[in-house]
């Protein structure tokens, strides 16, 4: 890029200088303040800087000094490049020479910057010096010489929410009953048996009990209030862990309550992982007032506070999406659902309030997981592309309902399939991927294939109500927990 300067004197250490950006005047300097699109930022991938980026249609750009002081100015002006061999200075006279231009008490100079491009885009920096002072006030901004290159990254959104969408409605269907039964084979003692499964022992069992009824509700009613407690603490360390991460590094404090929902939900989903690989046994210790404690949770929460303390340190786009995705597997597993009529109030709703936040013109936060579109790019903007998380959780609650609801008529996958055929045709009608047509269309499209399969097999009344879920299966895997654990019990006392 070739810089040819020309000095049009037209008419402190008192001074501002302005330029035209986006056909408006800008304030580039109100001495001592720089405007922040003249700063230069280090950046990160999918977190570029504000930093002004000169499209390659402008030839030109003209910066005009206002003396504001009580006395005359020298001013120092001198354009240079941060890339090497980007560009060279010359003024009008073609002589490679920066002196000083005096300025009167209330008069104005023009500097007026010609571009001739040599590379595809390089950084200009503006050094500005009064009066021999050894103070210079730099000034950085990006000018493209090329239409810049980007990469697809729709593709791989595409192909990311449509693997979230699978693995969150599996994930989803693991109701809370299967970690009861879970919970009971992983007891030690018959009192905690009772208590997790809810469930009264055989009579057989209830005949050979020697303790006295009253102790036994005593006994039960301590590991509960334990647990509780256990669970209470484990709320409270995370807030203060967050609490200190915020003390030292001072993020915004909208993102406060954001940060902490990361937290929870990234320990969460790494505890029910590693869960899932151990199998349901985990190794635990005993503590004082808290009784045993899972190996698996201090773990993940050692882990979950290395990359929370990393994240705040240095803001890093594959982070970023994990704690978003974490979030929304979350927000899929929690709140169950039992009917689809309980998903269409609730989906009606969010959309009312979506839609009215628009209307109000009030932006509310989504999530939302982004890939870069200028990863292996000579590209100074280092921008990514996104899609709302919505389009993830959505469907994927509406496909995890399918499965549980078949998984208690005991058949088999067909309106899971069903629902993910038609989430993979919405996925091929995108066009804006973070307007809130596309979440319409996400979730309207596997609906309306589920209910027309629904319908031909003469069962949507069913599948719009619910039904009851059966626990006869619950009961017999809990008789059988129970038998184990008596036994071990017995042999124990013996």
């Amino acid at each position: 890029m070739l810089i040819i300067l020309v000095l049009q004197m037209t008419a402190n250490s008192q001074y501002i200088l302005t330029t035209i950006v986006d056909n408006k005047p800008l304030q580039v300097v109100s001495q001592p303040v720089i405007d922040k699109q003249f700063i230069f930022l280090p950046q990160q991938q999918c977190y570029p800087s504000c930093m002004l980026v000169e499209d390659q249609s402008i030839l030109s750009r003209e910066f005009i000094l206002y003396n504001t002081g009580t006395t005359s100015l020298n001013i120092f002006f001198n354009p240079t490049s941060l890339n090497k061999r980007a560009f060279t200075i010359k003024d009008e006279q073609n002589l490679i020479d920066s002196s000083e231009i005096p300025i009167i008490q209330g008069g104005q100079h023009t500097f007026q910057i010609v571009y001739e491009c040599i590379t595809d885009w390089g950084y200009v920096e503006i050094h500005i010096r009064v009066n021999n002072s050894d103070q210079i006030q730099k000034l950085t901004y990006i000018k493209l010489c090329k239409q810049l290159k980007y990469q697809n990254s729709h593709i791989i959104l595409l192909a990311i929410a449509l693997i979230l969408v699978i693995v969150g409605s599996f994930y989803g269907s693991f109701t809370k009953k299967h970690q009861i039964v879970d919970e009971i084979e992983s007891r030690e003692t018959f009192y905690r048996v009772r208590q997790m499964s809810k469930y009264s022992i055989s009579k057989q069992y209830q005949r050979s009990q020697t303790f006295d009824d009253e102790q036994e509700t005593l006994n039960t009613q301590i590991i509960v209030n334990q647990q509780k407690l256990q669970q209470k603490a484990y709320y409270i360390i995370s807030l203060l862990t967050c609490a200190t991460f915020f003390y030292i590094y001072r993020p915004n404090i909208i993102n406060y309550p954001l940060y902490y929902c990361y937290f929870l939900s990234s320990q969460k989903l790494m505890n029910d992982f590693l869960k899932f690989i151990i199998s349901s046994y985990s190794p635990s210790f005993t503590v004082p007032l808290f009784q045993k404690i899972e190996t698996a949770h201090i773990i993940t929460y050692l882990i979950t506070s290395i990359i929370f303390y990393y994240f705040m340190i240095k803001p890093n786009w594959i982070i970023q999406n994990i704690f978003n995705i974490s979030i929304a597997l979350v927000i899929i597993k929690v709140p169950q659902f039992n009917s689809l009529k309980t998903i269409i109030i609730v989906y009606t709703s969010y959309f009312i309030i979506i839609y009215g936040s628009l209307y109000m013109e009030f932006q509310l936060p989504q999530l939302r997981i982004g890939f870069p579109n200028t990863l292996f790019l000579d590209n100074p903007k280092l921008t990514c592309e996104y899609i709302n998380l919505a389009q993830v959780i959505l469907p994927a609650k509406l496909l995890s309902y399918t499965i549980s609801f078949q998984n208690s008529l005991k058949q088999g996958k067909l309106l899971f399939v069903t629902g993910l055929l038609g989430y993979i045709l919405s996925l091929g009608l995108r066009g804006d991927p973070l307007s809130i047509q596309e979440e319409l269309i996400s979730i309207g499209i596997p609906l309306l294939f589920i209910i027309i399969i629904e319908q031909t097999q003469r069962n949507l009344q069913s599948f719009w109500y619910g039904i009851a879920i059966d626990h006869s299966q619950i009961r017999i895997k809990a008789d059988r927990s129970y038998e184990l654990t008596i036994e071990n019990h017995i042999v124990k006392e013996i």
